[in-house]
């Protein structure tokens, strides 16, 4: 309310295609930040991802490089708005979005701060393999039958980061997996339901890694970027989150702090899952 100009926030979702309100499970993360922002005096800015509802394009062909770009473009807006103040435009990304925030942050360094929500210091394959095993375990699956689970995940990153063809990759998998059904008899009939590695073991998630924009994804090194980040940030984690655990929260800040950035505050919070609910 008010004829401004007021501070901005881009808000950028996680893992997709999100709407605007980035409703997960029911919860609609951004609606609610949107909603206590805006009462606070900062004016927000949220969109459909690319593909979905009312943005057109495709999701599934862009990566993060190509989804920074759109938090640019969305920056660029703002800078022309006249109840904006274009010096005090800034990001807030959420999980995978908390990825995207600092590639646009360093690109555009007119980005006055940034937040980053339940973000990963590391590379999107090694946070799988990490949540996987912490939901996993808490699923009931025995550490045998978690072994094999990354196992399984480290050799499929590793086929996949090394081959450039989706058939080299799947023959390379064939091999993998002749010898891998074998070791699956060392664990119990209800470890390989849950971890849907009851044999024969398919191919294709092969072919789901070795999309163009998903390989990019899933070797992309946030610290190439939280190293260039100048601006003023904000890093806050749930200690409950089981996607991106709380240990995240330390290794985020030091990154960017390596740097000479002092203007980093880290916050971690009790009882929080990766929504920020409690939990």
């Amino acid at each position: 309310e008010g004829a401004g100009t007021f501070p901005a926030k881009i808000l950028i979702s996680g893992s997709g295609p999100n709407d605007r309100d980035a409703k997960i499970f029911g919860h609609k993360v951004f609606l609610v930040l949107a909603d206590y922002l805006t009462r606070n005096g900062i004016a927000v800015l949220r969109t459909d991802d690319r593909g979905t509802h009312q943005s057109t394009g495709d999701y599934a062909s862009a990566d993060i490089i190509d989804l920074s770009s759109d938090v640019e473009a969305l920056f660029q807006y703002l800078t022309t708005h006249s109840k904006i103040n274009a010096n005090k435009i800034g990001v807030l990304g959420h999980s995978h979005g908390a990825s995207i925030a600092p590639v646009a942050a360093v690109n555009k360094d007119k980005i006055a701060f940034a937040v980053l929500m339940a973000g990963s210091a590391e590379c999107l394959a090694d946070n799988i393999i990490e949540q996987t095993e912490i939901i996993y375990k808490q699923a009931g699956v025995s550490d045998t039958g978690i072994a094999l689970n990354t196992k399984f995940l480290n050799a499929v990153y590793d086929i996949v980061e090394h081959n450039s063809s989706i058939d080299a990759a799947k023959e390379q998998f064939e091999l993998f997996r002749s010898e891998f059904e074998l070791e699956l008899a060392s664990a119990s009939e209800s470890d390989l339901k849950t971890l849907e590695l009851t044999p024969p073991l398919s191919a294709g998630i092969i072919n789901d890694f070795m999309a163009p924009a998903m390989k990019k994804d899933l070797f992309f090194q946030p610290a190439d970027y939280l190293t260039k980040m100048n601006c003023p940030t904000l890093v806050i984690n749930g200690n409950k989150d089981v996607q991106v655990p709380v240990r995240h929260l330390e290794l985020t800040k030091n990154l960017i702090t390596s740097n000479g950035n002092k203007a980093v505050t880290a916050k971690e919070f009790e009882n929080k899952n990766h929504l920020f609910q409690t939990s």
